[in-house]
């Protein structure tokens, strides 16, 4: 945060890069450098350890139950003799820099949306590495919805063949169709994201049926069969709090959208909305949780514009608006504190140790 405060008074581009990118790289040493941290931590080290000792055929890429463009990027790391705290550091550089470029290198706001990085994604991020990588590549996709067909394809085929839960996200391409516009009429979407939560055992059911009839990955297959193992939950204060978080981003998304006068921030909205009442049907099933996770993920930079919004709009209502951006950002800091409180999935204790 303070690099990105600083950063916002330099004039010269280069140098404003570089700031960034030394602040990259400390964070990429701290968080490359975790020891048994995360769930998937051992997972993780052993495939990328594996093809240092014993390589890897295109064969074997292939046809490996791990998506290809993932295994190409542990190859390309073996293949220049990194190590695997190294391997890790890697990964993070490679969010840290998409998360970056989906801003189109946003120097003024870009320190709020690392501040809800590390807030709301950061546990995501070191538990499971290839899905976060996978939506931060959907991060820099959503800016080139309704211009760039093409570079939107290339971005969500890299998230596709890094987790293949990503296939979902092809056709928000058309996200922006103004017969869409629904999902902006806030009291429509209110009562929609309440229904979603009272029904959602009726509809999770329902896809739950359908599913098997579209996959055919072996290792998505052998998923279906914990359709019913639900996620652990400690306590419910911090589900409230999240929908209390999402009914905010409701309640302010048009004067938001007016105050930014860019499609990319009403995109972003629109994919949230849609991947939150998907997360409120799918519950905390294992499986189905992960389907709408890049979608979810896009609170990374929503809640950031958003809160900036909140802070630094004063045409209206500013001091009522600044209130609610000051509670919106102690929710997510008291729900990161008691996340890590709670373990967060294996993030913490966190250990450091250069292996």
């Amino acid at each position: 945060m303070i690099t990105g405060l600083f950063v916002k008074h330099i004039a010269n581009e280069k140098r404003k890069i570089i700031a960034y990118l030394l602040l990259f790289l400390v964070i990429g040493l701290l968080l490359g450098g975790r020891y048994e941290v995360g769930s998937d931590w051992e997972n993780y080290k052993g495939y990328y350890e594996a093809i240092c000792n014993y390589g890897i055929s295109w064969n074997e890429i292939v046809t490996s139950r791990l998506e290809p463009l993932y295994l190409i990027i542990n190859t390309i790391c073996a293949s220049l003799k990194m190590s695997t705290s190294l391997f890790f550091m890697t990964i993070v550089l490679l969010m840290m820099f998409l998360t970056f470029y989906s801003t189109d290198k946003d120097y003024k706001r870009f320190h709020y949306v690392l501040f809800f990085f590390f807030t709301t994604f950061l546990a995501s991020a070191l538990n499971i590495q290839r899905q976060a990588l996978a939506a931060c590549f959907f991060f820099l996709s959503v800016k080139y919805i309704g211009k760039n067909v093409f570079k939107y394809i290339i971005c969500c085929c890299c998230a596709f063949f890094i987790h293949y839960s990503s296939a979902i996200l092809f056709p928000f391409y058309f996200i922006g169709n103004k017969r869409l516009g629904v999902l902006e009429n806030r009291g429509i979407m209110i009562v929609v994201y309440i229904v979603s939560i009272l029904f959602a055992s009726f509809f999770g059911d329902y896809i739950t049926n359908l599913l098997p009839m579209f996959i055919s990955n072996e290792k998505y297959l052998g998923y279906l069969e914990n359709l019913d193992i639900d996620m652990e939950v400690s306590t419910g204060l911090g589900i409230m709090a999240n929908h209390l978080l999402n009914i905010i981003v409701i309640s302010f998304s048009v004067p938001m959208i007016r105050y930014y006068k860019c499609e990319w921030v009403r995109n972003i909205y629109r994919c949230f909305i849609v991947g939150v009442l998907f997360s409120n049907i799918f519950g905390i099933s294992m499986f189905l949780s992960r389907v709408p996770f890049a979608l979810c993920s896009l609170k990374v930079l929503l809640f950031a514009y958003l809160t900036y919004f909140l802070l630094h709009d004063s045409n209206r209502n500013g001091l009522y608006k600044v209130v609610v951006g000051i509670v919106f950002i102690f929710i997510c800091i008291s729900m990161s504190y008691f996340g890590i409180q709670h373990g967060d999935g294996g993030i913490s204790p966190y250990t450091f140790r250069w292996i």
